[in-house]
């Protein structure tokens, strides 16, 4: 795998899923303690979008159809976590399940995965009548006013 954070994507066995892997710790990506609710570590609801996105330009989907955030991804300082991401075969309409865990690299082979994400991954072409939504034709979009953020990450730390 090309990704960062996966270091290897392989076929199941079935022939009909995939599973990627790989790991992820502050020490490789240091810009993510950066991102820490009440010194919690969590990587960005973003980062689980790449994961699935990742996954899903690898078995040949263009999109993903849905994707629902389960449960935050934690980092511990000193640690790193194992990935999985999990493609299921695809289904009548041809859209496949995606899945993405993490378990402690330090943990023992009885403590079960925790899974963060889940959803669908679909391709083909995006109808008039369909509820994705099209890249914007200019960005930033016409009207669109900036916003100033200096400042906004110690006010909100101190309330």
């Amino acid at each position: 795998s090309d990704h960062p954070w996966l270091g290897a994507a392989l076929g199941l066995a079935d022939g009909e899923g995939h599973l990627l892997t790989g790991r992820l710790s502050l020490a490789d990506q240091p810009w993510l303690a950066e991102h820490a609710a009440f010194g919690t570590v969590l990587v960005p609801g973003t980062g689980l979008l790449e994961l699935a996105l990742t996954a899903a330009h690898h078995v040949g989907a263009d999109r993903i159809e849905e994707l629902t955030l389960l449960e935050p991804l934690v980092l511990a300082e000193d640690g790193a976590v194992r990935l999985q991401v999990v493609v299921g075969a695809p289904n009548a309409e041809g859209r496949r399940p995606v899945v993405v865990y993490s378990r402690a690299e330090d943990a023992s082979d009885d403590v079960p995965w925790r899974q963060h994400a889940a959803g669908e991954l679909a391709d083909g072409s995006v109808t008039a009548d369909s509820d994705t939504f099209a890249e914007p034709a200019q960005w930033p979009v016409p009207g669109a006013e900036r916003v100033d953020l200096d400042g906004f990450y110690d006010a909100f730390a101190a309330r």
